[in-house]
């Protein structure tokens, strides 16, 4: 009887012992999950930091594109209009009026920034020959 009893409290501690190891188990494996989740979010914050950083660079990059278009269109435009009031004979060997002048000059201004806008733009990115066009 005796040795019966103790076999099981043998038992009953083993399964005790059983219970409290997979009960450890179970804490280090939900401990690696959330480590996991932890550093996938991480990865995720950072590319998304990066894309940010990225998007912002090529705004900025854009805007002073258009900046610079800007200017150089101004610039064409202050040089048209001191050449027209600079050189009011050379209008007048061409017998048209000052106002003539300037929309020929407006629409030539207009034709050289469709043409530019129209350039294929070259891409930033080489092109993956593993891919298609489309």
């Amino acid at each position: 009887m005796k040795k019966l009893m103790q076999e099981q409290e043998q038992n009953q501690e083993q399964q005790n012992q059983d219970k409290q190891d997979q009960e450890q188990e179970e804490q280090k494996n939900q401990e690696q999950q959330d480590q996991e989740q932890q550093k996938q979010q991480n990865e995720e914050q950072q590319d998304q930091e990066q894309q940010e950083q990225e998007n912002e660079k090529q705004q900025e990059q854009e805007e002073q594109q258009q900046e610079e278009q800007q200017a150089k269109e101004d610039k064409e435009k202050n040089e048209d209009e001191e050449e027209l009031n600079s050189k009011p004979e050379d209008i007048k060997e061409m017998e048209i009026s000052e106002e003539m002048a300037k929309m020929i000059l407006e629409a030539m201004r207009n034709n050289e920034i469709q043409y530019i806008q129209q350039n294929k733009r070259k891409p930033k990115k080489p092109k993956d020959n593993g891919k298609p066009d489309w």
